[in-house]
């Protein structure tokens, strides 16, 4: 922690907005004055500081003077640990943050920091079971975008795409992040539902337009047959199997884990129980954007802990109030909205009850009726 304090906190300074106190700082720790001559000090910055300046307190562990300061004024707890290490948080902290008398408005933060050969995280879901986190952040330490990144959630000033659902409209979302990139938009977090989900978890994977397309495209093609008459299943659930569907996911997205992630992502689908929407951090990348497309009546719905979860747009198409929640009301959003208003000017034609004898039988062309079907349909 030390390094990394010397590497890149040191930097903060260059940001008008953030005033660093810290431990490793001698000024701070081992001040001849002692305890008093500490909290004098701070107390000063606190009253000389602007509206708008934050103050950060780097602590190398809660028995230290700056520490027994800060912990009653703190707002919001960040817990940084190396990722390589066990998954323990010390035993002090958890009681700090679970105490009666605990005062932090909001849960704390999971700082993880990654060597810089690390690929991908992996095994973040068992520091996250220890206590419940507002946020979680990767951090590969020799990654200037991972720092800057960071730094933009702790100022309030984060930067969050959601995509909408909209089905083979798709593809639209690929170009807006294509826009982006070229215009250096920074994407701290990404989100959506539906259709937009699934291209939010190619984008995830490596933060490159390029990979995001080249996997949504193979996720298209290989379930180009997902709706079609041979992929008509006994309609107990939905009218099809979804078979190339989920197939085609679990191919894209192997067994990633959402909260193993680079880029922070979230997801919703449609919870069936509870007749609300069910906000997606972790667990498997292609069972949750599945949970998202699960298009009523056409795709079978996911169950998760036994209960149905049907496509998010049913609910929040664009949910841009949950990228809220998680930037703050300071953080930037851009959303994508993939519906459209323009009228439908095709001309249908079937009966109000509508047989399978009837699709049939108009399929293969052997009825003086001329039925005029849906997409989904015909």
């Amino acid at each position: 922690m030390n390094n990394l304090y010397k590497k890149y906190f040191l930097n903060v300074k260059s940001y008008s907005s953030l005033i660093i106190i810290s431990d490793f700082d001698p000024e701070f720790n081992d001040h001849p004055a002692g305890f008093t001559a500490i909290k004098d000090k701070i107390q000063t910055i606190e009253i000389t500081k602007r509206r708008s300046q934050k103050i950060i307190y780097i602590l190398k562990s809660l028995d230290t003077p700056l520490a027994k300061i800060c912990l009653k004024k703190i707002e919001l707890l960040y817990i940084v640990a190396d990722a390589k290490s066990p998954q323990q948080i010390d035993a002090t902290i958890l009681d700090t943050i679970n105490s009666n008398e605990s005062h932090f408005p909001t849960n704390p933060v999971l700082i993880l920091l990654h060597p810089a050969n690390t690929a991908m995280p992996s095994n973040t879901i068992y520091w996250l079971q220890q206590t419940q986190f507002s946020m979680h952040h990767h951090i590969k330490i020799n990654s200037t975008k991972h720092y800057y990144r960071l730094l933009r959630f702790i100022r309030g000033k984060a930067v969050g795409l959601v995509l909408g659902g909209g089905g083979t409209r798709g593809w639209a979302h690929i170009g807006a992040l294509k826009a982006l990139r070229e215009h250096k938009v920074p994407i701290d977090m990404i989100g959506g539902s539906s259709v937009g989900a699934i291209i939010a978890g190619c984008f995830a994977m490596k933060e490159s337009v390029k990979d995001a397309n080249k996997r949504f495209h193979t996720i298209i093609e290989s379930s180009r047959g997902s709706i079609s008459w041979k992929s008509v299943t006994w309609p107990y659930v939905s009218l099809f199997n979804a078979k190339a569907f989920t197939e085609s996911l679990q191919h894209v997205f192997d067994d990633i884990k959402i909260e193993d992630l680079w880029l922070p992502y979230f997801c919703i689908s449609s919870n069936m129980a509870t007749s609300e929407e069910e906000i997606h951090r972790n667990g498997l990348l292609w069972e949750k954007t599945r949970c998202s497309s699960s298009v009523p009546g056409i795709i079978p719905p996911m169950v998760i802990n036994g209960e149905l979860h049907l496509d998010g747009a049913l609910v929040n198409n664009l949910p841009v109030d949950v990228m809220r929640q998680f930037l703050g009301k300071k953080g930037r959003i851009t959303a994508v909205e993939l519906n459209t208003t323009l009228a439908d000017f095709h001309r249908y034609h079937f009966p109000p009850i509508l047989t399978l004898k009837n699709i049939i039988l108009t399929k293969l062309g052997i009825t003086h009726e001329k039925f005029k079907f849906p997409r989904f349909i015909g």
